[in-house]
């Protein structure tokens, strides 16, 4: 008889497919799982087809559409039109409007071209797989029809509005006169004289207007009240408020590695790198005394003319009063002349104020003040205005030091700048992330979420700063705490501004952006950075140095050094490695592969770390290191590959691999892909357009994703109210919120308000900590008027633990805050006699919180990914590039990998370090090694040694009177501590001992030691140490010097040990590399355990169903 099975093999068929979702393979790994595809709209996230694109809380006009997936959507259209012919209804035939269309997955071609057999045209991209569209109306059922189309639905007006729209201050709307100066962004080929008539009976007053292929940007000026008009006029796409601009060495070039790569004769050219032949524009408060002939000597070249060209913007001052532009000028191209350098003959020496890039010549645009206040008046409405001159005129690299403040926004100027390098795929834009790095919830921490606008845009190169190294009196806020700037907390609070250069400046703004890309991409030192002094200039930023030169700090000074470098760059991939126009993405992800990261950061491990790896919202990448971006050592190769025209992805069917060869796992494989992407939208607050994927293959057949790769769904909405019945009227209503995990940041908050009347009148966003009452106030601002509707309000407050209470503090009883009825969750609070208290009703207010949530395979936010393999293996790696989505193709990319390529020789006994910088040219004479242990040495010399790592080493030395030399020594084994905490102590011929300092960067002053690891590169003190690595010791001693008791002019002599107290251990190893999947991921052994489990239930019920009659 046949045999029958009672257990439902439908069950089993469940089970087996929930195991292929949740347990992927290696190969699973290539693609993301088939979550249902969202629209990502400013800080928010929808499917269109259960949401309205308007509301959130409100009642809508506009209704979601059924819940019903995109197959049986599509399924009964099309069945319904083979059975009863629906014809579309009439319509004039020039009557067109604006829709989102949205695709079922990643963008095939084909299916635009079929779109725009209809009629259709392309404009902002919106994440995830759609457009906005201009559509005749009579069309809208035939795209539906479309089995690739997902959803069609309007672009509603609430989509056009900045949630930044009101943020302005009474006492500034006050000054104003009530009136808001607002940008409006109009769709390019609109009608200019029609908008700007309706623009005008909205009540606005147009101040001026101009136009491109990419848009129609107006300027206005209208009442606050008026705002909401102008969301409603056909053809406007977006509405913020207006850009307001504003300004944000030796030692310096030093700490990046700049200056020892400038003093190299370099093979292929037979040439130093200086910057020559490189054209840099600089946008800035002015240039000295604006008349070429008659600037500081540091900007002529070196002989009787000058390298600078300067173009005067309409409302600017020729004069540099502010004196803001000159010194960012030296930092980029100040050849030293006036502090001793002769840029005639190529010697810079490291006592001069020359800057990056000494021999490069500036396009300067002048669009300061002339009243010497960081207001810049001359920046044009479209800054593709400011960029094409500088294009023209031979500049491929441009620098801004300057912004508008933020929480990360994507503005029409950051959209612009996107714009301006997808049409010019080999200029390179730089900006300043922004100095507003608080402390505001006191926590010892910046704050995230504050970078400046337009350094958001996601194709140039957004600049944070670090601490350079200044630590005497006079040397500018040297000698200060971050404490005389703002308020912090500790550790940040008592830290000296300039002393650790292995450590972020506090002011310097972190990320991320709106979308949750990872800004800024670079850091460079930017506290007390001394540079050229504007002869016209009022006051002298942080301190005076010299009537030529004068101290300052801020992201502006990190990113004209960043800019400097950027121009070595390109001076060296078109003389060394035969580039003639290497691409402004290879450019900037060349920097970023070289970036050293700053990890722990200078207070190390506990409370006070913020960055744990990169890239992070902190530091990107890290501080920018020239050396390691290019082949500045033998041993370990850099490869830089340029993909450009027809070879340029254009569809996701692109595949290609790149192959390296690693000798050896001294130093990590690295690889990094850059592109400039496609300009994002503003409704989306950016977003990735095309979309590439990286990953490396090692040689045992394992993949390796990118670092810290994000998921696009990082944004949580935690709402707590259905539906509204009225609105709270009283001066202070709260809601308490629960973040969804630890830590996370409160993006933003969206409260639903009542303003029948359009009143003027304070209101206040406000955020309490909450512990079973309300407690301290960690966030507060006020805005001078909110209309009626929903709206959103940046927050961007990390939350480490505990609940949060959101509430919305106002003056007048007239305005109100809409609720529901009942109180039943007990969330809903008001203040009423100063005491906050449960109410009767729930307030409309929703809590957006951001979470790190990482990958397990491929980004999908950030237009660079790196995957870095710490300890590879020896053999062939593959870099494979594939392209996930490309709705605007063909998509130019760069990629630069890089490893050990020979072995490294190392040298057991004490040598002369051959990686000082101008070392004078000296003698070993002698040199002793002996193993001595730590009572040995503690009994002889008074040291408290409660282990020591390095024999006893002595040496002599023969070199000229008065130099400095360093000496290094290898040394393995070490306990897994930060490196400060071993001490390298010199021993004295009396009996006594004297430590050596261990170094800020590579200082070669008397009495300074670090390590290196074996290929050379710095170790900063609070690195952690592997005890598996070889590290060298180096150490430097001058003759005649304290650290010398050899009293013989020109020889010294020196034993010395290295050792450590009190006793400290660690059981921490090294860390791996990126995210792996493979044969050996977490995976197999579930699936495994799994599979067996269901063969055991499928035996069982075999063979009960056989016994069975």
């Amino acid at each position: 008889m046949r045999a029958t099975y009672r257990f439902p093999i439908c069950y089993i068929l469940t089970i087996l497919l929930t195991a292929l979702i949740c347990c992927p393979t290696a190969g699973l790994g290539q693609s993301d799982s088939s979550a249902t595809p969202k629209l990502y709209l400013q800080n928010r996230q929808i499917d269109p087809l259960n949401e309205s694109l308007q509301s959130k809380i409100l009642p809508s006009q506009e209704s979601p559409s059924p819940q019903l997936d995109s197959s049986a959507k599509r399924s009964i259209i099309k069945e319904l039109t083979r059975l009863f012919s629906i014809s579309t209804p009439t319509v004039l035939e020039d009557e067109y409007k604006y829709y989102i269309v949205q695709f079922t997955g990643p963008i095939q071609p084909t299916w635009k071209t079929s779109l725009t057999e209809l009629g259709a045209k392309f404009y902002d991209y919106i994440p995830q797989y759609a457009f906005i569209i201009k559509l005749d109306t009579s069309k809208v059922t035939s795209v539906e029809r479309l089995g690739f189309v997902r959803w069609i639905g309007e672009y509603v007006a609430d989509l056009k509005l900045s949630q930044g729209i009101y943020d302005i201050t009474p006492d500034d709307l006050q000054k104003q006169n009530q009136m808001l100066n607002v940008r409006v962004v109009a769709f390019p080929g609109e009608n200019v004289d029609a908008i700007s008539n309706k623009i005008t009976e909205a009540g606005g007053i147009v101040l001026s207007s101009s136009s491109s292929e990419w848009n129609i940007l107006f300027d206005v000026k209208i009442p606050i009240q008026n705002i909401k008009k102008l969301k409603d006029i056909m053809g406007v796409k977006w509405i913020e408020q207006a850009p307001k601009h504003r300004t944000n060495n030796n030692i310096a070039l030093k700490i990046i590695q700049a200056r020892s790569a400038q003093e190299r004769t370099w093979p292929v050219s037979n040439s130093q790198l200086f910057g020559e032949g490189q054209i840099i524009a600089v946008c800035d408060s002015g240039i000295d005394t604006g008349y070429p002939d008659t600037l500081l000597k540091d900007f002529s070249d070196g002989l009787s003319g000058s390298r600078v060209t300067n173009t005067v913007f309409s409302g600017a001052s020729i004069t540099d009063k502010c004196g803001h532009g000159t010194h960012v000028a030296g930092i980029i191209a100040g050849n030293g002349m006036l502090s001793g350098a002769s840029p005639a003959t190529n010697n810079f020496p490291s006592t001069c104020y020359a800057g990056a890039a000494p021999k490069a010549q500036l396009y300067f645009q002048s669009v300061g003040a002339g009243d010497g206040s960081s207001s810049l008046p001359g920046i044009p409405s479209s800054l593709a205005d400011l960029f094409q001159p500088a294009y023209d005129a031979g500049a491929r690299i441009h620098t801004n030091s300057w912004g508008t403040s933020g929480a990360g926004d994507y503005s029409s100027e950051s959209v612009t700048v996107d714009e301006f390098m997808w049409d010019h795929k080999d200029f390179l834009l730089l900006f300043a992330a922004g100095n507003a790095g608080y402390d505001k919830d006191l926590n010892g921490v910046t704050d995230p979420s504050c970078i400046d606008s337009p350094a958001t845009a996601k194709n140039c190169l957004s600049v944070g700063a670090s601490e350079s190294y200044r630590t005497k009196s006079g040397e500018g806020f040297a000698t200060s705490s971050w404490s005389t700037f703002r308020t912090y907390a500790e550790p940040i609070a008592s830290d000296i501004t300039s002393d650790k250069p292995y450590g972020l400046a506090a002011f310097s703004s972190r990320g991320p952006t709106m979308d949750g890309r990872y800004k800024p991409e670079i850091i460079a030192p930017g506290t007390n950075i001394l540079s050229t002094r504007s002869s016209q200039q009022v006051g002298n930023g942080w301190g005076a140095f010299n009537d030529n030169y004068y101290w300052s700090g801020g992201t502006s000074m990190a990113t004209p050094l960043v800019a400097g470098t950027a121009a070595l760059m390109r001076e060296y991939l078109m003389k060394e490695e035969g580039m003639s126009t290497p691409s402004a993405a290879l450019i900037k992800t060349s920097l970023i592969h070289g970036a050293d990261a700053l990890i722990p950061g200078q207070y190390g491990t506990g409370a006070g770390q913020e960055s744990f790896s990169v890239p992070d919202n902190v530091q990107g990448w890290g501080r920018i290191n020239f050396e390691a971006s290019i082949n500045s050592d033998n041993r370990y190769t850099t490869k830089f590959i340029d993909i450009k025209g027809s070879d340029a992805p254009t569809d996701t069917s692109y595949s290609k691999s790149f192959s390296f060869e690693v000798e050896n796992d001294e130093k990590p494989f690295r690889a990094t892909l850059g592109w400039t992407d496609y300009p994002g939208s503003t409704v989306t607050s950016g977003g990735l357009v095309n979309d590439l994927d990286l990953r490396v293959q090692q040689p045992d057949g394992t993949w390796v994703y990118p670092d810290n790769a994000i998921k696009v769904n990082w944004l949580n909405k935690e709402v707590y109210v259905d539906s509204v019945v009225g609105f709270y009227t009283g001066k202070a209503v709260g809601l308490k919120v629960t973040p969804p995990q630890y830590p996370c940041i409160l993006q933003s908050v969206d409260v639903a308000f009542k303003n029948a009347n359009s009143l003027i009148s304070d209101v206040s966003i406000v955020v309490y900590t909450y512990n079973g009452s309300v407690g301290d106030e960690i966030y507060r601002k006020k805005f001078a008027y909110i209309p009626s509707g929903e709206y959103g309000f940046p927050i961007g407050l990390t939350i480490e633990a505990g609940e949060l209470v959101v509430a919305v503090e106002k003056e007048s009883d007239q305005l109100g805050v809409y609720c529901a009825t009942g109180n039943s969750t007990g969330r809903g609070l008001e203040n009423s006699g100063g005491t906050w208290q449960p109410a009767s009703i729930t307030p409309a207010i929703i809590a957006n919180y951001s979470t790190s949530v990482l990958s397990t395979n491929f980004d999908r936010l950030n237009n660079t990914v790196s995957v870095t393999i710490k300890k590879p293996q020896p053999g062939t790696y593959t870099a494979e590039v594939t392209a996930h989505n490309i709705p605007k193709g063909p998509q130019p990319y760069a990629l630069v990998l890089s490893g050990m390529t020979k072995d490294v020789p190392v040298y057991e006994n004490i040598e002369l370090n051959p990686n000082q910088p101008n070392a004078p040219i000296s003698t070993l004479l002698t040199e002793n090694n002996e193993v001595q242990p730590a009572v040995t040495v503690n009994s002889a010399y008074g040291t408290k040694f409660d282990a020591v790592y390095s024999q006893q080493h002595s040496f002599s030395i023969l070199t000229p009177a008065g130099s400095v030399i360093s000496m290094r020594y290898p040394v393995s084994g070490l306990p897994n501590v930060a490196a400060s905490q071993l001490t390298l102590t010199k021993l004295l011929a009396n009996g006594t001992h004297r430590p050596f300092s261990y170094a800020a960067f590579e200082d070669y002053r008397d009495g300074k030691w670090w390590f290196t690891d074996i290929s050379g590169k710095y170790i900063s003190p609070v690195e952690k140490l592997t005890s598996t690595s070889t590290y060298y010791v180096v150490s430097a001693i001058q003759d005649g010097g304290s650290y010398d008791e050899d009293v013989t002019p020109g020889r010294i002599d020196d034993p010395q040990i290295l050792g450590m107290t009190p006793s400290t251990s660690s059981t921490e190893g090294g860390g791996g590399g990126g995210c792996t999947i493979g044969e050996k991921n977490d995976y197999t052994l579930a699936l495994l355990v799994l599979f067996a489990i269901l063969s055991l239930i499928l035996r069982r019920y075999f063979v009960a169903g056989q016994r069975r009659p």
